[in-house]
């Protein structure tokens, strides 16, 4: 679908990698490689649905208190595409 963004990434992998295979110590210089990575993965998430259960009480980041024995469900595949 977008041939410029798959020959940004074909070039960055050759230009960091050449002909040989990508190692660890190299992963961090192929930064268009892990962005695309990183929105494929928001796009397209390994687990589509998850759920977390709470041991104690507990306040989520945006103030809302949460108590002990919860169980929260929520969707990342949703999340990815929430403005």
């Amino acid at each position: 679908k977008t041939p410029a963004a798959t020959q940004r990434l074909v070039d960055e992998v050759n230009a960091v990698v050449g002909n040989g295979d990508p190692t660890f110590e190299n992963l961090g210089d192929l930064e268009y490689a892990s962005a695309v990575v990183n929105e494929t993965l928001r796009l397209h998430p390994s687990v589509p649905m998850d759920s977390k259960s709470c041991l104690k009480d507990d306040i989520l980041p945006d103030g809302t208190f949460v108590p002990a024995g919860s169980q929260m469900v929520y969707g990342p595949w949703i999340m990815g595409r929430r403005p």
